[in-house]
């Protein structure tokens, strides 16, 4: 068990998009809630452009709400046009993927299986950083024919071909030693 036991202001976040993303009913759902309900999953079939916003008011973390999003961006990408999300927290929050890992490693591997999700951090924040919040934007605009997944596989791992990292600080340059 966790030491707050209950729904913390980011995940209730990410169930609050999730629902609004498949125009879905939302009951029992707040902070410290220990059930939500969800009605209306699969409903999605707007071909509107949306623009959704998800911000817990917290230096939370922007990737535990994206990877509750992802599959279902990656799963109605054929059925929405320029869907975009807007996602505010924490970027590189203790105990969380950061947004790098994300947009190195999720990104690129939904791309593989045909999913054109295009993301930029437009600030980045830390959770030590007295709440302040980053912002994340995730766009997917699929090509008119896009309906389905494409398959993945993954049976000839291949030589590396590139290293790459990535190094920041929260501080100034003069922190970097």
């Amino acid at each position: 068990g966790r030491a707050k036991p209950g729904l913390p202001r980011q995940h209730l976040c990410g169930a609050e998009l999730l629902s609004d993303m498949n125009f879905a009913e939302l009951s029992q759902a707040h902070v410290g809630s220990t059930e939500l309900t969800i009605n209306g999953i699969g409903t999605y079939i707007s071909a509107a452009p949306r623009t959704l916003i998800a911000d817990p008011g917290s230096a939370g973390a922007i990737t535990l709400v994206l990877q509750a999003a992802l599959p279902v961006l990656a799963l109605t990408y054929g059925h929405a046009r320029d869907t975009t999300l807007v996602l505010r927290g924490g970027t590189n929050v203790n105990f969380s993927p950061s947004i790098d890992f994300a947009s190195m490693v999720h990104v690129p591997l939904l791309e593989r299986f045909g999913v054109p999700v295009h993301l930029t951090t437009v600030a980045r924040r830390f959770n030590t950083q007295h709440g302040e919040q980053g912002e994340v934007h995730v766009s997917v605009t699929p090509p008119p024919d896009a309906m389905r997944l494409k398959p993945l596989v993954l049976d000839d791992p291949g030589a590396p071909a590139m290293l790459e990292g990535v190094l920041f600080s929260s501080g100034g340059a003069g922190h970097v030693g």
